[in-house]
C-alpha cells in the first residue's frame, strides 16, 4: 500500500476519533501507540498528523508532542461568526452571479437525514450524520465559484463539525431549515435565504448549545 493512502487512512481515524470526543481536547497523542494499533509504520503516521494539524484538529508542541487542540465558548463563538460571515458572503456572491440552481444541494437534502441525532447511535454514525448535515452549507459556498472563499470554507468545516457533535442531540429542524434557504436561493429571494441563513446559524450561539459547548470544552 502507498504511504499516501496509509497517511491517508490513519488520518481519517484520528479525525473521527477527535470528532467524536474519544479523543478528548488538550489528550497527547501518543504517535507510537496509535501506528501500533493501526500497524502502520511512523513515517505516514507523522504525515497524517501534518494533515490534523493543518485542519487545526492538532496542534504540534516541539519537544512534547501532538495534542488535540481546546476547545472553548470563546473559540467556539469566534468560529461561528467567522462560519456567518462566509455563508452570508456566498449568498452575496451567488446572487451575483445569479446562480439559483444547486444541483448538488438536491442530493444533499435528499440523502440528510430527517430524524434527530440521538446518544444512542454508534459514534461512528453520529460523526456521518454530521458530515451530511454539514455538507449542504459546503455546497452552497463550492457554487459561488470563488476559490479563495471555497479554500476558507473548507479549512473551517472539520472544526464546526467537531462543535456540532457536542450539542448534537439538541439539533432540531435542520434539514426543513435546510430546504428553505435552498428553495429562497432557487427562487432567487437572496436576502430571504441570507436571513435563513442567519437565523439557522445563530440559534446554535445560544442555549441549550452553548451550555452543551461549556461543558465539554477544556
Amino acid at each position: 500500500m502507498e504511504v499516501a493512502s496509509v497517511s491517508q487512512s490513519a488520518y481519517e481515524y484520528i479525525k473521527r476519533k477527535i470528532l467524536s470526543g474519544v479523543y478528548k481536547p488538550g489528550e497527547k497523542l501518543e504517535e507510537r501507540r496509535i501506528a501500533d494499533e493501526l500497524n502502520i509504520s511512523r513515517p505516514p503516521m507523522r504525515e497524517a498528523f501534518r494533515s490534523l494539524e493543518h485542519n487545526h484538529l492538532i496542534v504540534n508542541n516541539p519537544r512534547r508532542g501532538n495534542f488535540v487542540t481546546d476547545t472553548s465558548v470563546e473559540q467556539f463563538l469566534d468560529l461561528y461568526e467567522a462560519r456567518l460571515l462566509a455563508e452570508s458572503g456566498a449568498i452575496d456572491i451567488l446572487e451575483k452571479k445569479n446562480i439559483r440552481e444547486i444541483p448538488e444541494i438536491k442530493q444533499t437534502l435528499l440523502e440528510s437525514p430527517e430524524n434527530v441525532l440521538s446518544s444512542d447511535k454508534p459514534l461512528e454514525e453520529q460523526v456521518e450524520i454530521i458530515f451530511k448535515l454539514n455538507d449542504f452549507h459546503n455546497k452552497i459556498v463550492d457554487a459561488t465559484r470563488n476559490g479563495w472563499l471555497k479554500s476558507f470554507y473548507h479549512s473551517i468545516t472539520l472544526s464546526v463539525c467537531r462543535y456540532t457533535f457536542f450539542y448534537r442531540t439538541e439539533i432540531k429542524y435542520t434539514v426543513k431549515d435546510h430546504d428553505e434557504i435552498y428553495r429562497a436561493i432557487r427562487e432567487g429571494r437572496y436576502n430571504d435565504a441570507k436571513k435563513l441563513v442567519e437565523t439557522h446559524v445563530e440559534q446554535y450561539t445560544k442555549s441549550p448549545y452553548i451550555d452543551l459547548i461549556e461543558q465539554y470544552s477544556r
